[in-house]
């Protein structure tokens, strides 16, 4: 085993000791999957901002899979490429044709009957503010079940991966966005797809067209369309269980990310959904899943590249509402973060 991946075996390992509470959400995901087929679509408590800015950076803790979203008109120049654990840029991203905005009721950590500013988690990294929008679930592959991973996620032409998480938010297409149309994709049980992101700062229409073309669905998967809008525009909202507010994520063969926007009859573990197709091989996200693949990851990382450069020391994890109950644990995950920046 090379230093580096028992760095993060050391890392992962202290981290699902020390933080018992991401542990336990992770291990509680199955119980979420297995529910969705009693919840039903409903918009967030929240309205539209305003337009979004075209780009933004979001960054994944890799101790408890929480996302964040950088806020507007922050510098990003600081922020460092790799991040330094428990940190992954997960996201580079330029809103899609159609794509005019996004609210957000509240953090997932925050209570659900939260008010006001105390319904939103901030932390500063690197000096840039970042806010809790996202906390993942679960990832899986199709049609090639487990042939993607959190941390070799881009699928082979003809797969998908996908990602269940869990967002309080809606999000609004509009002709306001400067484009009358939006990008849709159905999948093979009649559910819809809308386009959310690209990995690529992609500035018109044409070099939109040629991206989606180029992108290779599994088969019985409809072309890609565009659907019309106006200033009304459309609503996508998440699927409320428990609640918890519920966004199926995909990415396709090029990166680009998808969101649901229609639901299946009977819920999202309906025999006629992608997540049922994909069923135990979508994975719980937690500490121990980046134990497991993130050491899989480094191993095939060093055996390409040769041996890794010393990375930046590494931040503290952010806050949560319970962060002054655990802080015997963030003690302890600081601890596990510093074992791994000596050694990477």
């Amino acid at each position: 085993m090379t230093l580096r991946a028992a760095a993060l075996l050391l890392a992962a390992a202290v981290a699902a000791t020390a933080f018992p509470a991401a542990h336990a959400a992770a291990a509680e995901a199955p119980g979420l999957l297995a529910s969705l087929g009693t919840g039903a679509p409903a918009q967030a408590n929240c309205t539209s901002p305003g337009p979004l800015a075209s780009q933004w950076l979001e960054v994944t803790n890799l101790l408890n899979y929480t996302q964040w979203k950088s806020q507007p008109n922050e510098d990003l120049s600081t922020v460092p490429d790799p991040a330094p654990f428990p940190w992954s840029l997960s996201a580079e991203d330029t809103k899609a044709p159609g794509f005019y905005s996004v609210c957000i009721s509240r953090s997932t950590s925050a209570p659900e009957d939260c008010e006001g500013d105390d319904c939103f988690v901030y932390t500063e990294e690197w000096d840039v503010e970042w806010v809790e929008f996202a906390k993942l679930d679960c990832f899986g592959a199709y049609p090639a079940l487990g042939s993607t991973n959190f941390f070799n996620p881009t699928p082979a032409p003809g797969n998908i991966s996908l990602v269940i998480t869990e967002q309080c938010k809606n999000y609004y297409y509009s002709s306001d966005s400067g484009y009358p149309f939006f990008y849709s994709i159905t999948d093979e049980w009649g559910n819809k797809w809308a386009l959310q992101t690209a990995q690529s700062n992609l500035t018109t229409e044409a070099e939109w067209d040629a991206n989606v073309a180029e992108a290779v669905f599994p088969p019985g998967w409809s072309q890609v369309e565009k659907v019309a809008l106006n200033s009304t525009g459309q609503v996508h909202m998440p699927y409320m269980v428990d609640g918890k507010c519920v966004i199926p994520v995909l990415k396709d063969s090029l990166f680009n990310t998808w969101h649901a926007y229609t639901y299946p009859e009977g819920g999202l573990t309906s025999d006629n959904s992608l997540l049922t197709a994909v069923g135990t091989s979508c994975e719980p996200l937690d500490a121990q899943y980046t134990m497991k693949y993130g050491k899989q990851s480094s191993e095939e990382s060093e055996s390409a590249d040769g041996a890794a450069s010393a990375p930046t020391p590494a931040p503290a994890t952010p806050a949560s509402a319970a962060a002054v109950d655990r802080a015997p644990a963030v003690v302890l995950g600081a601890l596990a973060a510093a074992a791994a920046a000596l050694l990477f």
